[in-house]
């Protein structure tokens, strides 16, 4: 089975590497071989003077493909599509066969005027982000979203550590998440491109009139975002 990830890359660093290699299911050889086909590719743009870059990384049994895309604008507060995408990923747990469809989802989403989207169960639950995975910050308590069709998440093994030691208490949900539960509490969007973002405002799309409305969320953040997004490239790995 093709499995992909993709990150950002600043001046020849990366967030948890060691994530992405888990990820890809790639150690010993094929790790070092990823690792200097990276560092080969980068050193390459870093002569042409480029400071940063998105690569994706193809893994397949008997091949690795690595595109070094450009980097892109993004900001750390975002506005999140509350009409949640019913779940069709073939394979939610690895990433890689879904990335069309996943595609197809944020195009609506976008189209929406909104930076992000969300994947719902068959119920009406919320799964996850279309590329990224969710905290709930309520106080002294962060909740993690870990529904069983959640793609683990690489951000999401550093951030939990990270807030655990400056004292806050990681409870799991393994349920996921009611619409009602996200608007009323501070929600942190992470992935490993965009890092760790607040979500500032919710959109609701009807489709019968063709109408957006966004509601504004009330809540200010307790967890410094730029705080943690400094520290996670602290802690990134040098290739």
């Amino acid at each position: 089975m093709l499995k992909v990830t993709s990150f950002r890359m600043v001046e020849g660093r990366v967030r948890n590497f060691d994530g992405h290699l888990r990820r890809l299911g790639l150690n010993g050889y094929r790790s070092n071989k990823f690792r200097n086909m990276l560092k080969a590719k980068w050193e390459v743009l870093e002569r042409q003077g480029v400071r940063s870059c998105n690569p994706i990384v193809y893994c397949s049994d008997s091949a690795i493909e690595l595109d070094m895309r450009p980097d892109r604008p993004f900001s750390s507060s975002i506005i999140v599509d509350a009409c949640g995408h019913c779940d069709e990923r073939v394979a939610p747990l690895v990433k890689g066969p879904d990335l069309a469809w996943l595609r197809s989802r944020m195009t609506i989403s976008h189209k929406r005027g909104c930076d992000e989207g969300l994947l719902v169960d068959k119920h009406g639950f919320v799964i996850e982000g279309i590329f990224s995975s969710l905290l709930l910050v309520a106080g002294s308590v962060v909740t993690i979203g870990h529904h069983p069709r959640a793609m683990r998440s690489v951000t999401v093994e550093q951030v939990a550590d990270i807030v655990s030691d400056s004292g806050f208490r990681v409870e799991i949900e393994s349920e996921g998440f009611s619409i009602e539960e996200l608007l009323g509490t501070e929600v942190l969007f992470l992935n490993a491109f965009s890092g760790v973002r607040y979500v500032t405002e919710w959109s609701f799309f009807d489709c019968d009139s063709d109408v957006t409305e966004n509601v504004k969320s009330s809540l200010s953040c307790s967890i410094d975002v730029s705080w943690l997004n400094s520290l996670l490239w602290e802690l990134a790995d040098k290739i």
